[in-house]
């Protein structure tokens, strides 16, 4: 009884803690997804993205070879809870769900969205799908090419005269594979690069692509 009342409270403050996270979909949900990347550089072209344990409720995108992962596999799907756009260029967030088990079966899945890890001495920022890891990041896919829309640039910002926001977005695809420290883990992982050439110097430039599941 005691270990039901605590399962039942856990998911209770999970499920709160990650709709806090989220925005409110108007717009439906796409998926289930594998994302794979595209690359000119033969080592990480065609890798598949699965989520990869960094810690409690906490996982990175990381790289998980090139073969078509087993449709029975959570890891590897993710969602897009679709907020505005059209079916050729979706916006929302992307997510994927967490399963929680109980006596070896999945007693419930927790929907938890992509957020990024930023680190002070570097701009590379890191992928994540984590409870509590951070602000949903909105995310786009334009024919089925993920990228993050940007509506502030402030290269042209003036001194003491506040910005023209236009809101014309920018369609930004600054996503490189690259080998990052999360917590005590060591991964090859799916990265976001703020501006500039990566300060990671293993970095490589790649494209994150979604193929729909197929039964």
């Amino acid at each position: 009884m005691k270990a039901t009342t605590f399962l039942s409270g856990l998911l209770a403050a999970l499920t709160t803690t990650v709709s806090a996270q989220l925005p409110t979909n108007d717009a439906g949900q796409t998926g289930p997804f594998w994302l794979q990347l595209k690359s000119n550089d033969s080592s990480v072209d065609g890798q598949y993205l699965g989520s990869c344990h960094t810690g409690a409720a906490q996982q990175t995108l990381c790289l998980s070879g090139p073969d078509k992962p087993d449709t029975n596999i959570v890891s590897y799907l993710y969602l897009l809870n679709r907020t505005d756009g059209t079916d050729e260029n979706e916006m929302g967030i992307l997510t994927w769900n967490l399963p929680l088990y109980a006596g070896g079966n999945i007693l419930q899945n927790v929907s938890i969205p992509f957020t990024l890890q930023y680190y002070p001495g570097s701009n590379v920022a890191t992928s994540s799908v984590s409870i509590g890891g951070g602000m949903a990041v909105t995310v786009g896919f334009r024919n089925d090419t993920l990228y993050i829309p940007n509506w502030i640039d402030d290269s042209n910002f003036v001194e003491g005269q506040y910005p023209n926001i236009t809101g014309q977005i920018q369609e930004l695809n600054n996503f490189y594979a690259c080998w990052v420290l999360v917590a005590a883990y060591y991964y090859q992982a799916l990265t976001w690069v703020t501006s500039g050439a990566p300060h990671n110097r293993n970095c490589k430039p790649v494209d994150v692509v979604r193929i729909f599941y197929e039964n």
